[in-house]
């Protein structure tokens, strides 16, 4: 059934120069009770079959060969990757030293130096221990693709895992360890490695998704391009689509998949907020769009990440996904005085946020591409995929209705503020998000997006039955400030967020 929450809260009030949180619970849930979130569970979500996947695995590394000094051939950023635990971290503590070193030939192929032994290799750990053609003798007659696909160094598409996270995310072929593939996935994943069945394995698929760079092809002038790939070949070769809409055929090997997500900079992290010092990023979605977002880091992100070298393992991060209103931008961007308030404060030291630009209006139905946005950085091993939670004002208040109805397996919560919605769309939406934790913020003064106009709305999701639904409403509050009394006056919003949590789908074993 459903998970167990993660947290619970009690906190109400302010402090910190707020003023506290100025709504009362109108309406709760039978799945809650009106001191607080602690009864919140988050929905049921089906883990999917057929998919035994294995990152990490504990049996196929040595306890006490750890760390992998690494330079982003990209951004040039040095980090340390730890392949038993499957994270990664900017600095290593006093006394604690790589015991490998990663490196590329101008082909593209990865390898290793033995940093203590000082010798190099193909593969680190016992990562060469089963023969290629052992794993392509696995591979058939397993229902995953031809063997011939299953080069070392190519580029594949992981597909039917149990845990969902991973599913249609690109990465290269590292090696073949235990019966396993080893996926590499893309830089921006900083050395995330899937230990998968063949047939969890599948050939790049056409689309302006699949995105790949050329690599140590003889024709050098190529190399470093960027393409997409426009067909699989039967003689086992891609065709990509060049920039310049010129067609190469490539074998797997020789193309390095590219994330959709651009510019995320893991080492720009602050102790304390600072006005407009969110990275601006880009995304690619499944149209070939470029979409833009701001990435907030939780504060201490770096030093935290210098303490799981210490510690060995991270917990990842919840995230916070928000949606502007019209005319408005990112999250931390409403005004500067409001960056030292007691809400803003708390969420930044606790959450990941993550602000689309919002490229609608408030009578449209918003965009697919932030869905696909928060598919693609599930996969972050610094995001906790069973804590990502929705939320917007005014039209993002909307937006948080329609994308969580889209996609109410993605969050374990959303948080509509100050919202309105198409009342020809009231039944769907509550028939969607029947079994999803909701918080809604409303004040009964709002002449912008009345009370009135939302109220079939949540009597409907009551009779839907939904049980973790609560209704936080104010008398005089101005349309105009719902977003400092919500955000920023208090961590009732944020501490209730935190209490939802989706179940965890399969583990990686």
């Amino acid at each position: 059934g459903s998970s167990s929450p993660s947290s619970s809260s009690s906190s109400g009030g302010g402090g910190g120069g707020g003023s506290g949180w100025q709504f009362s619970v109108q309406q709760v849930g039978p799945g809650l009770s009106e001191d607080g979130p602690a009864g919140v569970s988050g929905h049921r979500v089906d883990a999917g079959h057929g998919a035994d996947a294995a990152a990490g695995q504990r049996d196929a590394v040595d306890e006490g060969i750890l760390w992998v000094d690494v330079q982003d051939p990209d951004t040039g950023q040095r980090y340390f990757w730890n392949f038993r635990r499957r994270i990664s971290v900017m600095s290593l503590p006093p006394g604690v030293h790589a015991k490998w070193q990663a490196h590329t030939t101008p082909q593209g192929q990865h390898y290793y130096h033995d940093l203590q032994n000082r010798v190099s290799s193909w593969h680190m750990y016992d990562m060469a221990t089963d023969r290629y053609q052992t794993a392509l003798d696995g591979a058939q007659g397993s229902g995953g693709p031809d063997a011939r696909w299953m080069e070392r160094g190519a580029a594949v598409m992981l597909c039917g895992l149990a845990e969902k996270c991973y599913n249609e995310q690109l990465g290269s072929i590292h090696g073949f360890v235990n019966g396993r593939v080893a996926v590499l996935l893309a830089d921006c994943f900083m050395g995330t490695v899937v230990l998968v069945r063949s047939k969890n394995v599948s050939p790049l698929v056409k689309g302006p998704g699949s995105i790949v760079e050329l690599r140590g092809l003889s024709q050098a002038h190529l190399n470093g391009e960027i393409g997409t790939v426009e067909e699989a070949c039967t003689d086992f070769k891609y065709q990509i689509k060049m920039r310049d809409q010129n067609i190469k055929v490539v074998r797997p090997p020789k193309l390095q998949p590219r994330c959709r997500l651009w510019n995320i900079n893991l080492g720009q992290s602050h102790c304390r907020l600072e006005w407009r010092q969110e990275q601006d990023c880009l995304f690619i979605d499944g149209a070939g769009n470029h979409c833009r977002y701001s990435l907030h880091l939780p504060l201490n992100f770096s030093a935290r990440m210098a303490e799981a070298g210490t510690q060995g393992s991270l917990e990842p991060w919840p995230v916070i996904v928000y949606l502007h209103g019209a005319g408005g931008s990112s999250f931390l961007t409403s005004s500067k005085r409001t960056l030292k308030s007691v809400g803003l404060q708390h969420m930044a030291a606790k959450f990941v946020v993550v602000s689309p630009r919002c490229d609608w209006s408030w009578k449209d139905v918003p965009k697919p591409w932030v869905t696909e946005l928060v598919d693609v950085l599930r996969a972050a091993w610094w995001v906790d995929s069973n804590r990502i939670y929705l939320t917007g004002c005014s039209m993002g208040g909307m937006s948080t209705w329609e994308l969580g109805a889209q996609r109410p397996d993605l969050f374990a919560a959303i948080a509509p503020v100050a919202a309105h919605h198409d009342a020809e769309r009231t039944a769907y939406i509550a028939k969607q998000l029947r079994q999803t934790p909701i918080f809604v913020v409303h004040s009964l003064s709002d002449e912008t997006c009345p009370s009135t106009k939302e109220q079939p709305l949540w009597n409907r999701l009551l009779q839907e039955q939904n049980r973790w639904l609560q209704i936080n409403l104010a008398d005089e509050i101005d349309h105009c400030v719902m977003y400092e009394r919500t955000y920023c006056d208090a961590p009732r919003l944020y501490d209730w967020l935190l209490s939802c949590k989706l179940p965890a789908g399969k583990p990686l074993s």
